[in-house]
């Protein structure tokens, strides 16, 4: 499903001045034609955006939409369930669970440990992440906040990761410099050695290592991090793992 025109590339370059003046036509002052400005916006889109619909799109890992994925946003923005309260939605609530249970099925879970929630994005999720481990490390992190830990929380995470994790770090308050970015290997995994150094001397300098995120699909290279190893690591330090696989996780359904 494409709705790159035919002909174009993957991408054109992108005039600012043009798309700022296209769009700054539009004052709200005046009712307009539903139809011209969906068709305007169309347009626009056609030609400003970097179309990861294209056949010859290789970037990243934005997929291109399905028409079942199509029609599916639009029966949730034509429903628009509040999933705040079961009662709320309690369809959309029971497809979101059915749902989580097979993919934590997949991913060798039994159907009674599986629990959570779909978010927006990686982001999201990994945010979700770092408060959980934040609050199984230190319960009282829920309720009065950084103050009450006894030092520094750092979590560690591979030099190939996303970004993202210096963002969240920020948001959650433990500060950018608590995201140990741990060096990789020739094959760019994350070094295990290297890991159990960081570790250490986070420990002894009195910080207190609290998470570790192995990537599942890195950005750059869709590499993976030697994730059994690093469970075991985790298990034998007391630190909770987490995988990012908002890259590989997608190969659970297939």
């Amino acid at each position: 499903m494409s709705f790159a025109p035919l002909g174009q590339g993957v991408s054109i370059p992108a005039d600012p001045g043009r798309l700022r003046a296209a769009v700054g036509a539009y004052d709200f002052g005046e009712p307009a034609d539903p139809a011209a400005v969906l068709e305007d916006v169309a347009e626009l889109l056609r030609g400003g955006t970097v179309h990861t619909t294209h056949p010859r799109y290789f970037g990243l890992f934005n997929p291109a939409p399905t028409l079942l994925g199509v029609v599916g946003e639009t029966l949730a923005a034509a429903f628009n369930p509040q999933l705040a309260a079961w009662s709320h939605a309690p369809a959309a609530a029971e497809i979101e669970a059915h749902l989580l249970r097979f993919l934590g099925g997949r991913l060798g879970y039994p159907a009674e440990a599986v629990a959570g929630s779909f978010t927006s994005g990686g982001a999201e999720a990994n945010l979700t992440a770092v408060l959980l481990a934040l609050t199984k490390a230190w319960p009282e992190y829920g309720t009065a906040g950084l103050r009450a830990l006894p030092g520094r929380p750092v979590l560690y995470a591979s030099a190939e990761s996303h970004l993202a994790w210096l963002k969240i770090a920020h948001g959650t308050g433990i500060g950018r410099e608590a995201v140990r970015l741990v060096p990789v290997d020739a094959s760019l995994r994350m070094d295990l050695g290297r890991l159990a150094d960081l570790v250490a001397s986070d420990r002894e300098a009195g910080d207190l290592p609290f998470m570790v995120v192995g990537t599942a699909g890195t950005t750059g290279a869709g590499v993976i991090d030697p994730l059994p190893e690093l469970a075991a690591f985790c298990a034998e330090q007391g630190l909770w793992l987490h995988a990012d696989a908002a890259y590989g996780g997608a190969r659970t359904s297939g």
